[in-house]
Formats: structure tokens, C-alpha cells, sequence
């Protein structure tokens, strides 16, 4: 909890170790706490704060925004967006509205979407 002192006198949870390998699936959808009775029945549900999961898992040095890539020395487009199940990249030729052109975007272990940025597309 020293990593979180604005969590403390907070009840603090931990993932079963069998279970680790799937947390990374967990964060790309809801996460909710329950209480349930004996019998099975809901008594309470709470949403779970990932923030700290979510840095301790996906933390990165990529680069985002536009940018060079180092291998290759072609230009792309990143974000960091690691809960994300699909992102796409919607360009604009015209400068007001007109019909996007939607660019599907690839993820990398640390969450971060990229696609490649075409020459054509101004700076």
C-alpha cells in the first residue's frame, strides 16, 4: 500500500497466482468485486479501480503520437489505449468533416495501437 497511501484503510486484494496468466484479458474488459451468500446470491457489486493494475501491467516507452519508427524509419501513429478491444484511426482529408478514411490499428504487448502513416498524409 506504499505505492497507494490515498488507498489506505482501503481492503486491499490480490489475484490468486493461478490466475495471473488471464489478467491481462481481465483489463480489456469490466471489472466488478462482488459478495455473494452462501447460496450463491449477489448481496453486493462494486466496479474495480485498475489504475495501478493498469501501469504495473502496461506501462511503456513506446512512442505515441506520430512519430518515426526506429527500425524502420517509416512514420506511424500510436496511442496507449490497453483496456481497448479494437481501435481504429479516422483521417480526415478535408479540414472540415467530408468522409474519413478508417485505418485499423495493430496492438502491441504494452497496449499501445499503432498504424503505419502514409507519406501522402501531411505534417
Amino acid at each position: 500500500m506504499a505505492k497507494y497511501p490515498h488507498l489506505f484503510g482501503s481492503t486491499h486484494l490480490e489475484i490468486d497466482p493461478q490466475h495471473m496468466h488471464k489478467v491481462r484479458e481481465y483489463c480489456r474488459g469490466q471489472v466488478a468485486l462482488s459478495v455473494q451468500s452462501h447460496t450463491g446470491r449477489v448481496l453486493d457489486c462494486t466496479g474495480v479501480q485498475l489504475a495501478g493494475m493498469l501501469d504495473d501491467l502496461f506501462a511503456t516507452d513506446e512512442p505515441l503520437g506520430d512519430h518515426t519508427c526506429a527500425d524502420t524509419q517509416s512514420r506511424a501513429v500510436s496511442v496507449w489505449a490497453p483496456t481497448a478491444q479494437k481501435v481504429e484511426l479516422l483521417h480526415f482529408w478535408e479540414l472540415r468533416g467530408g468522409q474519413p478514411e478508417v485505418v485499423p490499428m495493430e496492438c502491441s504487448e504494452r497496449g499501445v495501437w499503432s498504424c503505419a502513416r502514409p507519406a501522402e498524409w501531411q505534417d
